[in-house]
């Protein structure tokens, strides 16, 4: 497996996860956040619910989201932040 076909599953509820993944799109690079769904087999697959963004654009984004937290939540990689909720 490349080092671009790595997914992280988020399980925010056990019937609808959201998946963060690295993914290619028309030839670039980004970034897909998605809610996922388990169809009758019990196989992941992808909802349209989600946003595709590229990669040059996350350093923007990550400063945005870290501005919008509340200053009681630390950001993940932070000094004393949890990195434990996350799974790959």
């Amino acid at each position: 497996m490349s080092d671009f076909d790595r997914q992280i599953v988020i399980n925010a509820d056990s019937r609808s996860p959201i998946v963060v993944r690295q993914s290619e799109f028309k030839g670039r690079r980004g970034i897909d956040v998605r809610k996922y769904y388990y169809d009758l087999e019990m196989e992941l697959k992808p909802t349209q619910k989600g946003v595709w963004i590229s990669v040059d654009l996350w350093p923007e984004v990550l400063a945005a989201v870290q501005q919008l937290l509340p200053p009681d939540v630390e950001p993940v990689g932070a000094p004393g932040g949890n990195d434990d909720d996350a799974e790959s």
